[in-house]
């Protein structure tokens, strides 16, 4: 604790510090410029400066490029295009980057290595683009009926829209296609973990999860320092595939629900930012200090905001880590 109040000492002491030097500073810059021309171009530029309205143009980018790219209709073959190219691509991105990771292909308990096994991949793969399909239609419908009125609700009911979606269905394919014939489906329901595979799928996407079957009785046969050696022991390769991989594909449907909620979010911000900025313009002598002026606004407006951050943040690491 007390590293900490030494911490908070310190940053108050730069919080202050840093604003009362440029002021200093800029009260001498207004003392010898202030009466130019660049001082009176600067205090109207600033005057009328409105920090929201690039915001704003992202808000209606963001907005009418759903409809651009995927065109009006929630579903049609355009869109089902579109959204099965984008998954695509992006398993293929991933796909190269894991080969950074999986040079020598797979290795199962140091005993089996394989490589991905080609049909069954390509059939997974066409689920996964279906059920990107179908999350991309949610989405939108989401973005349509709810995101100006409720954009935090819309983020949260697409995010768990769009994980329930992938999990529910992505597991009930792999069994009918793939498990089926191998166990039984509701010992399969009950060796399900939902919580502990979504966050293994989000913390290793490159893992390709396998499963493996016995083609006849394998024996161990101790071979000493608590080794064993596998006796006949021959296997069918039943399941592989990369489910990180896909899973993190299917939340990138919901892209535009993001870039519209952050750009809405600045947007709101920044407005107030801007009618503060008007009232303290109105409140200074910017005409006669200009420098000074902007100079002690902008730290109202943004740094006070930012050390208050940090300061709150800094609290909350240091209750957290106790």
């Amino acid at each position: 604790m007390n590293q900490f109040l030494q911490s908070l000492l310190q940053s108050l002491l730069f919080a202050i510090g840093i604003p009362f030097s440029l002021f200093s500073v800029l009260k001498i810059v207004d003392d010898v410029f202030g009466s130019g021309d660049i001082g009176k171009k600067l205090a109207d530029t600033f005057s009328s400066a409105s920090f929201h309205s690039t915001p704003g143009r992202w808000c209606l980018s963001a907005f009418l490029v759903v409809d651009e790219i995927f065109g009006e209709k929630l579903i049609s073959l355009r869109s089902f295009i579109i959204s099965s190219s984008i998954t695509i691509i992006w398993v293929i991105i991933q796909m190269i980057g894991s080969y950074f990771f999986y040079k020598n292909g797979i290795v199962i308990d140091g005993i089996l290595k394989i490589n991905i096994m080609l049909k069954k991949f390509l059939l997974l793969l066409s689920v996964c683009i279906l059920i990107d399909y179908i999350s991309v239609c949610i989405t939108r419908l989401i973005f349509r009926k709810m995101i100006l009125k409720y954009t935090t609700l819309s983020i949260i009911t697409d995010l768990a829209v769009s994980v329930s979606l992938f999990y529910v269905l992505y597991n009930l394919f792999k069994y009918f296609l793939i498990i089926k014939g191998y166990q039984e489906f509701l010992p399969y329901l009950q060796d399900l973990h939902p919580e502990e595979t979504i966050l293994y799928w989000l913390s290793s996407p490159f893992e390709v999860h396998s499963q493996l079957i016995a083609l006849n009785d394998i024996f161990a046969q101790p071979i000493g320092n608590g080794q064993y050696e596998l006796i006949n022991g021959n296997f069918e390769v039943l399941y592989n595939f990369p489910e990180g991989m896909l899973f993190v594909s299917s939340l990138f449907t919901s892209v535009w629900v993001w870039a519209f909620s952050i750009s809405l979010w600045l947007f709101n911000v920044l407005k107030r930012a801007t009618s503060l900025k008007n009232f303290l313009v109105k409140e200074s002598s910017i005409a006669s200090k200009p420098y000074l002026s902007v100079g002690i606004i902008t730290t109202i407006l943004f740094f006070i905001p930012a050390f208050l951050f940090h300061f709150v943040w800094s609290l909350i690491v240091v209750f957290m880590n106790k």
